[in-house]
């Protein structure tokens, strides 16, 4: 399954890439090389069904170029998909939501809201019915605290930013370069910064030991950013 979610996301991103062949071309080959693709490790987990799913959503819309009534159905579906198959595609999309009603944009802020209703309003009451309440194993509400947070952002930067220095720099060049990139995909880009931030607080509430529940943890949950990042950047 893991090589037809990697020609599906690959095929994705060049539909979702904003220049000519070439920029489309470079958008395949960099989220087809990916290490989630490539690591044994990671076949086993979600998260290439979730980048995938994504990625169809964000080929069928686009901010620079309004989808018909059949897209926006087609993107709503995707999204609402994605939320069955993993409980932070709920923060993603909550973030969109969140991302396009600060930007005013409240038709599109239907998107996930419609998306939200339609992929965990009726999973979670399905499991209310059948199943019950189920406790987070991972997190708590009593167990916050702000250290958590600190420690979290400190596995970030040196296990991920850290390593990766010459690749932020050179993506965060190429966005502040492009002025007209920022504006039209500047709902894709909140979206994206609002979720970091919102994967960051969950931090906060982690009942196991943050320093490796987040260097265990953050490159999966970095997966779908960076996936969108290079869609954007190329």
């Amino acid at each position: 399954l893991s090589p037809l979610l990697l020609v599906l996301s690959a095929a994705c991103a060049a539909l979702s890439a904003r220049g000519g062949p070439e920029a489309r071309l470079l958008a395949a080959a960099l989220v087809a090389l990916l290490p989630y693709y490539r690591v044994p490790i990671y076949a086993g987990y979600a998260e290439g069904l979730f980048v995938a799913l994504l990625l169809s959503a964000v080929a069928l819309w686009r901010e620079d170029r309004p989808p018909g009534n059949g897209r926006i159905a087609a993107a709503v579906l995707l999204l609402a998909l994605a939320a069955f198959t993993k409980k932070e595609a709920v923060l993603l999309l909550l973030a969109f939501l969140a991302a396009s009603l600060l930007g005013r944009r409240w038709r599109l802020a239907a998107m996930p809201a419609a998306a939200l209703l339609l992929g965990v309003v009726p999973w979670r009451i399905w499991l209310a019915l059948h199943v019950g309440a189920r406790p987070d194993a991972d997190h708590a509400a009593g167990a916050f605290a702000l250290a958590k947070l600190g420690s979290a952002l400190r596995v970030l930067v040196e296990g991920e930013i850290g390593p990766n220095t010459l690749l932020v720099a050179i993506g965060a060049a190429l966005l502040a370069l492009a002025p007209e990139t920022r504006r039209r995909r500047g709902t894709l880009l909140s979206t994206l910064a609002l979720y970091v931030l919102a994967l960051l607080a969950t931090f906060g509430f982690t009942v196991l030991d943050v320093a490796w529940h987040a260097r265990y943890t953050w490159d999966r949950l970095l997966f779908p950013v960076i996936a969108i990042l290079v869609v954007v950047l190329a």
